[in-house]
């Protein structure tokens, strides 16, 4: 439209957003978009909807909201399409929660829901566990008389098996049955199953499984584990037995989860029946058999055990690598082995199975008990009390707070008890967390008198006095002050030792000549000013009970403001618990302090718990703690939690800071949406937030990430113009996207500004530089930036720099340079590796130096390295480049490093009989090779050696062969009007022999009656050594086509179908001998 001066309007932009939204071009659909909004053009329903699919397809689901966001911000109403493909991205993101803001704008708007509707708004809440709403909506659908599919009915029996809803599943899983549309399968039965079994209804669940077997459907490996798990917590161990060799007899193998299982079930039942379950482990899975036996017999050898252990952890599923080494340390704990506990227990951390067990600061240390079984907890508290016993006998001082995490679940009451009842039996001092359930704490204060008891000497450090420092300004406060207060600022307070309290007397003395119409403000102005917290701890609970209830929070906040500034989260939340049981009611003051108090200890979670507790206290949140509770969701992950704070600060137009922002930017690009990065800055500048370089440093880093070297770009001039200078960190990260992306010019400018400015260009830097210029043919530039780098005297060239520069000069045909550099690098210490000497064959190669071929191959198998499949095509391609009578050399070479091949090409040399036997070799060559592009790349090469050695038969058996293996797809395209022979993507060889294939095709319809499309077209794509080529050979055999360049520079040739008729008629079928040769840097050859 521009080359003809027309201008498009709303209506042609909503058409395009629409069709790239439609066609997935995500960059052009949102480029669009963005330019309507800032430009306030109306933009069509049927474009937001699309844009909606098209981040529903992406899963970019938070992209899906964002539009809908807008929408409601535009005063656009969507319609029931939109609110559809909304509700069904919901549904694929089990995000429960937007599911049903969306139905409820939906049902505001005066739509009434469809099937589709109540579908995926049933799937969105059954995925997100809303079992309540989800029920509601299957009663309404069965009022409605709407039919449930088969996914429907799986998804709410597996629902309702997950969270305990039995009658409901049993209900449903009848209505299934009576439905006459679906009946269950496999699927629903196992689910079934499992909910008995994990409930312990054994009788129900046998006979579901009866009703499953009658009904025709096998049953599976998960409903034996099922079966196994409720039978084992019975302890029925001959129901155990009864059902493996059942299942065992069905053939059924075994899988890591149902072996899990089985050593659950030895954790249950008596040690005398210990031997049955081993017998059906040894079956399952002999390695594990092994070891079971091991344990049981308490042999006494373990040279071997603990590899056999490591190498079945190493071996099995990642989802039972923990729940296994739990319960063979729960057997030994039982058996009473505790040393080999306490070895299985190390194995499973150096395995890292269990992670962060341990965590210690400065003021606490905790033992994290949540992966773990009771026998395994066990074992990992007396690890973790032998640590602080030898902590506290080196002299260590243990921090303030020692903790035990212990995981809470209402059905794991049991387990519970007994780790609480092995607490009380060693007398330890730890006692439950009234305010955090799972929690056991104590102090170590505490500790080392227990530790003491324990036949321990105890070594308590002398603690330095402290002092009460207040520096009080009299004039400022709204009473007049007892003149002897003034001393409160010089008081210091002695601890006789270590176990005493502070003196306390001697403080309240000094408070009491304050009076008592102190006002809160003053009481509030000394809190302020302390510095030691436990003397301000004094102050407090004397000032409290001087100023009138209604008033107390002003000092709860004060001292919650000390604790934040000390970065004492615990005890901050201590008094908040006890404000709370003195009927203080918080305010926003309150809750903006704890926020932030969690958020400067690096405890984001707690950040969001308090947030979310706002509300039952009436507390609204401003500007300032809203953008500190996004940042504080966007730094641990909390996608939809922050993202739901945004959408509601941008719809309400509430001020967002830039920590915010950036916190945002971080957290979508972690994610891997950097579209929705972008969006957030570009939002930054609607709301006229400037960004910092921290800010722009990171967008550069998520862009380059991205590959989107463009954006970058754009964003680095923008903060140039903004008059932001860059820095080492903007220089390196914008450098290394503009390498990444083969910004060629734009990356030498950058690299000359930073040499300019006398900046440190490291060797990631330099190394990622040549392998750009390597890339994009920049010789010169190349050997530029490698003599900095010797000359820079802060990084030598390494292996990876020494590879760099002679694959450049091996790909130029650089010959003498290329053994120069090699020579350098090795006598620098560094030994070629397979890839300088697969760059050198190809030079070697190129210059038709068959015997220094040879011998870079000597070389390789001297250094001790292998072949690799890259290297062996490389000898393949050689081939093309040196004359036939010198074939031999190179054939030599294959058959030492790739046996199969050499058969394949000497097959090719020969000539031989039996295409079977070709073809079976050729196939099974190259399944033997992992790499796609390599595969490519050997078939290519195969095929242009026979059209060299004038085989074309076996050419064609190949590329008959790459059809069939899918190296080459799309290569003929027909249609109504065009019959065409795409070649852009083959070699030059191959699109001999694909041309020859399409005219046979052509001529075979044309016999057969057919009728010719009106076109016939061959695109050549760029390549004018492809170009050349076909056109000699159609030449050659006067062919009626003429060459044509389209405006996107692809070339081809084109004849009509009148024209085509009376050529094939005529022709000789006979091939033309063409040579195929290499040219430097075609990179269609290999």
């Amino acid at each position: 439209m521009p080359s003809f001066g027309c201008e498009p309007d709303y209506n042609v932009i909503s058409s395009m957003i629409y069709a790239y939204a439609y066609a997935g071009n995500v960059d052009m659909a949102l480029k669009l978009y963005d330019s309507a909004k800032n430009e306030k053009l109306p933009i069509w329903t049927i474009a937001f909807s699309a844009l909606i699919k098209m981040y529903r397809v992406l899963r970019n689901y938070d992209g899906c909201l964002s539009v809908y966001d807008d929408m409601k911000v535009l005063g656009i109403k969507p319609n029931e399409i939109v609110y559809n493909t909304l509700l069904a991205a919901m549904g694929k993101a089990k995000r429960a929660r937007d599911a049903k803001g969306i139905y409820q704008d939906m049902r505001k708007d005066g739509f009434e829901p469809n099937w589709i509707t109540y579908s995926a708004l049933l799937e969105a809440y059954a995925r997100g566990r809303y079992i309540n709403d989800a029920l509601i909506v299957y009663k309404e659908m069965k009022e409605k008389r709407m039919t449930l599919n088969k996914f429907l009915y799986s998804m709410l029996l597996d629902m309702c098996a997950d969270v305990g809803y039995i009658d409901d599943a049993v209900e449903i899983f009848e209505e299934m049955k009576h439905s006459g549309t679906c009946q269950p399968d496999s699927f629903i039965y196992s689910s079934l199953i499992n909910m008995y079994a994990c409930n312990g209804n054994i009788l129900q669940a046998e006979a579901m499984l009866n009703e499953m077997i009658s009904c025709g459907v096998e049953p599976n490996i998960f409903v034996l584990t099922s079966f196994v798990h409720c039978y084992g917590k019975a302890k029925r161990t001959d129901d155990v037995v009864k059902i493996f060799n059942q299942f065992w007899d069905m053939g059924i193998t075994p899988d890591d989860r149902l072996c899990g299982c089985l050593l659950y079930v030895m954790t249950q039942i008596p040690k005398e029946e210990l031997g049955k379950i081993t017998n059906c482990i040894e079956k399952a899975n002999p390695k594990l058999g092994y070891i079971v036996t091991y344990l049981t017999e308490e042999k006494e050898d373990d040279r071997y055990f603990m590899k056999e252990v490591s190498e079945l952890l190493s071996a099995a599923d990642e989802y039972v690598k923990k729940s296994m080494c739990n319960s063979l340390i729960d057997i030994c704990y039982n058996l009473g082995m505790e040393d080999r506990a306490r070895d299985l227990l190390g194995l499973g951390l150096w395995l890292e199975i269990y992670n962060n067990i341990q965590s210690r600061s400065e003021t606490q240390w905790c033992l994290n008990l949540k992966p773990f079984s009771v026998g395994a907890a066990i074992t990992a508290l007396h690890v973790w009390l032998d640590d602080l016993s030898k902590a506290f006998e080196s002299g260590e001082e243990l921090p303030q707070v020692l903790g035990i995490c212990w995981r809470y679940n209402p059905s794991d009451k049991d387990l519970a008890i007994v780790f609480e009842s092995y607490l009380k039996e060693l007398n330890s001092p730890f006692y439950k967390d009234a305010d955090r359930t799972g929690w056991f704490y104590t102090t170590s204060r505490e500790a080392k008198s227990w530790l003491h008891s324990r036949g321990l000497n105890e070594t308590v450090a002398d603690l330095n006095p402290t002092v009460l420092d207040v520096p009080i300004n009299l004039s400022s406060f709204h009473n007049p002050i007892p003149q002897p207060l003034v001393t409160l600022q010089h008081v210091q307070l002695e601890y006789p030792d270590a176990k005493s309290s502070p003196i306390e007397n001697q403080v309240y003395e000094i408070l009491k000549g304050f009076g008592d119409n102190i006002t809160e403000h003053d009481a509030g102005f000394i809190l302020n000013n302390m510095s030691n917290l436990d003397n301000a701890m004094l102050v407090f609970k004397y000032f409290v009970q001087k100023v009138q209830p209604v008033k107390q929070v002003i000092l709860y906040n004060v001292m919650l403001k000390l604790f934040r500034e000390s970065r004492e989260f615990e005890k901050a939340e201590k008094l908040f618990y006890e404000m709370l049981q003195s009927k203080v009611k918080p305010d926003i003051i309150t809750f903006s302090t704890m926020i932030s108090c969690a958020g400067w200890c690096a405890k984001h979670h707690k950040a969001v718990e308090w947030f979310e507790m706002m509300p039952s206290f009436k507390c609204e949140p401003d500007d300032k703690l809203l953008s500190f509770m996004i940042s504080s969701s966007a730094s641990i992950g909390n996608v939809a939690m922050a993202s739901r704070l945004y959408r509601c600060a941008i719809e309400k137009k509430w001020k967002i800071d830039k920590v915010a922002f950036s916190a945002l930017i971080k957290m979508y690009g972690k994610s891997g949406d950097y579209a929705r990065c972008l969006r957030v800055y570009s939002d930054m500048k609607v709301f006229g937030v400037k960004p910092n370089i921290a800010t722009y440093n990171n967008l550069f880093l998520l862009m380059g990430t991205g590959k989107r070297a463009h954006k970058a770009k754009a964003i680095y001039e923008e903060m140039i113009n903004n008059g932001i200078s860059p820095n080492q960190s903007t220089y390196e990260t914008v450098l290394q996207t503009y390498c990444r992306a083969m910004y060629k010019v734009d990356a030498m400018i950058v690299y000359k500004e930073m040499k300019e400015n006398g900046m440190d260009i490291g060797r990631v830097l330099y190394n990622m530089l040549l392998h750009m210029c390597l890339d994009v043919g920049y010789a010169d530039e190349a050997v530029e930036i490698f003599t900095d780098m010797m000359k820079s005297g802060t990084c030598r060239p390494d292996s990876v720099a020494y590879t760099s520069l002679i694959i450049m000069y091996s790909r130029t045909g650089k010959v003498s340079e290329a053994e120069a550099i090699l020579n350098e690098m090795m006598n620098c210490g560094f030994e070629p590796n397979v890839l300088v000497l697969t760059s050198l064959a190809d030079c070697y190669g190129k210059a038709k130096q068959t015997d220094d071929v040879v011998r870079i191959f000597g070389q390789l198998l001297d250094f001790g390295l292998r072949p690799d499949d890259r290297f062996i095509g490389c000898l393949v391609h050689v081939m093309l480049q040196i004359p036939k009578q010198e074939h031999g050399k190179i054939i030599g070479c294959i058959e030492k490093a790739k046996p199969k091949l050499g058969f394949v090409v000497r097959y090719l040399m020969e000539e031989r009989d039996g295409d079977g036997i070709f073809l079976k070799d050729a196939s099974e060559l190259f399944h033997s090779i992992d790499d796609y592009a390599l595969k490519k790349s050997l078939c290519n090469s195969l095929i242009a050696l026979c059209v060299n050695l004038e085989v074309l038969d076996r050419a064609r058996d190949l590329f008959n062969l790459g059809l069939t293996l899918e190296f080459y797809t799309n290569v003929q395209r027909r249609s109504p009007t065009t019959w065409s022979l795409r070649l852009k993507r083959l070699s030059i060889g191959t699109s001999l022999i694909a041309l020859q294939v399409w005219i046979d095709d052509l001529s075979k319809a044309l016999e057969s009656g057919e009728e010719l499309p009106p076109v016939l077209e061959i695109s050549t794509g760029k390549n004018m050594s492809k170009l050349s080529v076909v056109e000699s050979y159609l030449k050659e055999y006067n062919a009626s086509f003429q060459a044509f360049q389209k405006n996107n520079n692809e070339t081809g040739f084109f004849a009509t179908n009148e024209l085509a008729k009376s050529w094939l008629q005529s022709r000789v079928l006979d091939v033309p001998a063409i040579v195929i040769e290499s040219r430097p840097n075609d990179p269609d050859l290999v």
